[in-house]
């Protein structure tokens, strides 16, 4: 209202007598126990241009409160569709609420599909904006900073929460990202090029970015990135009260969207109950992008395509970045529990494009509608070259996974190649392949294989034809069962079902397995693994049969070398 002058000698208890500066709001607050909110009429821009926009005073913990009882600063009725705060200088907020002022129904803005009900004020802009031409300035989240219920409507401007060209950092289990809606991407946080988010402690929870709109998405209901970003997530567990990104909802990306160049690196975070319309209920990670996680839990997050926990998709055109898929999209994972997630293919991951370490850790009760329970290896990238890449070693267990079409733990179109470890009691419901599937896209020169693993309790089962319990090798697809033990549960199914190429090579052992090689498989064994007999493997009570369409057990000496592998 153009009749309302702001001075410091009015007494800031209505719109028409607003304070100037933050300065005599000090002083009102510290002589005032009962004061606890501080309305805005317009954005507060922090730019350390004069003592009223001082960030200094922004910070001052005198302002905001003791840390117990934290002053609420947010939006008045009247205030426009601006950001709260704008920030274009290093800036610290300590003891302080930031209130969007949207008042949500009892779904918040993450339920119902993300379209919770707001009726209270709506904005077309994050809640704060960090952003200085040419510069990237720093945003610090001390302690017992809450930022929340902001409904960011408009389309140019992204981002629920905040919206970052800079550096945010938060290193404490009290700062909270919270119902937060942004009706394109980023609920919790949209980074933009070349920024750092390093939070390394707290929550990001209860975000959306989807008004349910399919056609305009909605990418990253907590964190989504454009290109050049870092992403830290550290030190966190939903039941440490530290790190956790939760209940978020969108059309893509649950979680996270992590975007052309960007890298992630997440330690101990808690990435859990995040809900995807589309594909990567957890986290999609794009184009030339890489991650890594450390003693993290994966868990809960569902989609209704690829990716129920991770979802690595490969960069087929250039309109973001200009370039085309030139790699291998980098992830390792480290002791980290990915489990009870539910996607399509790959309920656990989708890694389509991927170079993927596991080291530890496993898979664990992920459900896929189609294939791939515990994860799928696919490669999509059309004329290309590259081959995606799964290696797991140090004892990965994957174990009570389910898909219903195929591989109820992995489904393999690249190269997998695992070295110790369990895959056990999963199951297809009407498909080939309870524990692998080996498809033909699975070439000799990928040396895929299992080494020192144990098999198990997995079972699947199909109206007709002969299902694989353990491994269902496909036509022309080539693979190794190397020093390993499959033991079947039934006397009366096949353990594995080979149509391609099997290499059985080592200290081998299989027990009450039926092995069925149909339809020109060849089984190329060593060590005299030949019909159902041997000289140093073990073999007990098992049959090996053929068919008359040309399947054979291949005597040594015809029996081929296994190639020169990377164990």
């Amino acid at each position: 209202n153009t009749d309302w002058v702001a001075t410091d000698e009015n007494r800031g208890f209505s719109p028409n007598q607003a304070l100037l500066t933050v300065e005599e709001a000090k002083k009102y607050l510290q002589g005032n126990d009962k004061a606890k909110y501080v309305y805005l009429l317009s954005t507060a821009i922090l730019d350390g241009s004069s003592s009223v926009n001082n960030p200094s005073e922004i910070s001052d913990k005198s302002i905001y409160g003791d840390g117990t009882n934290p002053v609420i600063v947010m939006r008045h009725s009247t205030f426009p569709s601006d950001a709260l705060l704008n920030i274009s200088v290093d800036t610290t907020l300590k003891d302080v609420i930031l209130d969007g002022g949207a008042v949500w129904d009892d779904e918040g803005p993450a339920g119902n599909n993300g379209t919770g009900v707001n009726t209270g004020h709506t904005s077309e802009s994050s809640l704060i904006v960090l952003y200085k031409t040419g510069e990237l300035p720093e945003l610090t989240l001390d302690s017992n900073v809450v930022i929340q219920n902001n409904d960011n409507i408009g389309i140019t401007y992204p981002g629920g929460g905040i919206r970052v060209y800079g550096k945010l950092f938060s290193n404490s289990t009290s700062n909270v990202i919270r119902a937060c809606r942004s009706y394109s991407m980023g609920g919790g946080i949209f980074a933009g090029a070349n920024s750092v988010i390093d939070f390394t402690k707290g929550m990001i929870g209860g975000n959306s970015s989807s008004d349910g709109n399919v056609s305009l998405g909605g990418n990253g209901s907590a964190i989504y990135t454009v290109s050049n970003v870092t992403v830290n997530l550290g030190d966190s567990s939903i039941t440490l009260g530290e790190v956790s990104v939760s209940n978020n909802y969108t059309t893509q990306a649950g979680a996270i969207s992590l975007r052309e160049n960007s890298t992630l690196d997440a330690v101990n975070a808690n990435i859990s109950y995040n809900v995807s319309k589309q594909k990567g209920g957890g986290i999609i990670i794009i184009g030339n992008s890489a991650a890594s996680f450390g003693s993290c839990v994966i868990s809960y997050n569902s989609s209704s395509g690829g990716g129920g926990g991770i979802l690595l998709y490969p960069d087929t055109d250039d309109s973001e970045d200009g370039t085309l898929q030139t790699e291998l999209i980098n992830v390792s994972l480290t002791n980290t529990s990915i489990t009870g997630n539910i996607g399509s293919y790959g309920a656990g991951a989708y890694f389509d494009c991927g170079k993927v370490q596991i080291s530890g850790g496993g898979f664990l009760n992920n459900q896929a509608t189609n294939k791939g329970g515990a994860f799928y290896i696919s490669n999509s990238v059309p004329g290309s070259s590259l081959v995606s890449s799964v290696k797991l070693t140090d004892a990965v267990i994957i174990m009570g996974n389910s898909s219903n079409s195929s591989a109820g733990a992995v489904y393999v179109d690249g190269q997998f190649q695992m070295n110790g470890g369990n895959i056990s009691n999963n199951t297809c419901s009407e498909g080939n392949g309870g524990g692998i599937v080996v498809t033909s896209s699975c070439k000799k020169e990928f040396y895929s294989y299992i080494r020192n693993v144990n098999m198990s309790g997995n079972t699947s089962t199909v109206s007709t034809g002969v299902p694989g319990q353990d491994i269902h090798v496909n036509s022309a697809g080539y693979f190794t069962i190397d020093s390993s033990k499959l033991e079947s549960s039934s006397s009366s199914t096949y353990s594995i079902v080979n149509t391609g190429r099997l290499y059985v090579s080592g200290l081998t052992y299989l027990s009450n397995v039926y092995l069925s090689n149909t339809a020109y498989g060849f089984i190329y064994p060593r060590n005299y693994f030949v019909s159902g007999t041997a000289t140093t493997d073990t073999v007990t009570s098992n049959l090996i049969t053929s068919t008359s369409s040309g399947g054979k057990v291949a005597t040594l000496t015809s029996a081929r070398e296994l190639p020169a592998v990377d164990y």
